[in-house]
């Protein structure tokens, strides 16, 4: 593999328990509805690759394993981005065998616990389609549509802005950011946590980091806290007329 490129790896499955010969995994991820052994990726099948840079992305109910994984260094670049591993809930919304509510302003917010309609997926592919879905917004104009497509642009200017003039940005993270396809990724991925860290949630919600997406290296705080930012937010869910869903004050 030439210096100058990275391996992209991209995992969205569900967790298996099995023990096999002695050995106990907690963690094997499913590849394949078959089910067999054969088809269930280990954290230590990756291990060979990580002697390259790697971008490894998991969207998966159990990523411990994973995550001390992504610790061992061959003193190459290697960032990982993880989706959420909890779902909000409230015991007194109507629970669909495919999705998991929360009550807040007098509406249902939807989180996918089905994979196949992950939200921090549709965050990475289709930003301000998971906006919209995610606020109740299932149509707009094609001037709405291009007014926030534009504010959406701006904010990722700003975004990586922030990224190269924070000090506290990790090297692995820039090293990333100097990538156009893996910026894009990282910058979605700074928008999918920005938005769930400012959504309005019921008081007695616990375990609040298990909603948020995470990565190793951790990004830090600054970047989620700037004020730009959060203002370019802020406007974009004033265009679509959604913002009492959020409290970007807090």
């Amino acid at each position: 593999m030439p210096n100058n490129t990275f391996m992209l790896l991209y995992l969205s499955s569900t967790v298996h328990d099995d023990t096999i010969q002695g050995y106990t995994s907690t963690n094997g991820l499913f590849m394949s509805s078959y089910g067999s052994q054969q088809h269930i990726l280990h954290p230590e099948d990756l291990l060979p690759f990580l002697r390259k840079p790697m971008l490894l992305i998991i969207d998966s109910d159990k990523q411990n394993s994973f995550i001390q994984l992504s610790q061992k260094h061959f003193d190459v670049p290697h960032l990982s981005l993880f989706g959420p591993i909890g779902a909000w809930k409230l015991n007194t919304c109507p629970l669909p065998h495919d999705s998991i509510f929360t009550k807040t302003q007098g509406k249902y917010l939807q989180v996918f616990s089905n994979k196949k309609d992950s939200i921090f997926n549709l965050f990475l592919n289709d930003s301000l389609g998971a906006f919209c879905r995610m606020t109740d917004v299932d149509q707009m104009t094609p001037d709405t549509k291009e007014e926030c497509s534009n504010l959406l642009k701006i904010f990722y200017e700003k975004l990586s802005n922030e990224f190269f003039t924070c000090p506290k940005v990790p090297q692995t993270i820039q090293l990333f950011m100097a990538d156009p396809f893996a910026r894009m990724l990282i910058l979605r991925f700074v928008f999918c946590r920005l938005v769930l860290l400012s959504l309005k949630l019921p008081g007695d919600s616990d375990n609040f980091d298990v909603l948020l997406p995470t990565s190793n290296p951790q990004i830090p705080s600054e970047i989620y806290e700037s004020a730009t930012c959060k203002n370019i937010v802020k406007d974009l869910a004033n265009v679509l007329s959604n913002s009492n869903w959020f409290d970007f004050d807090e």
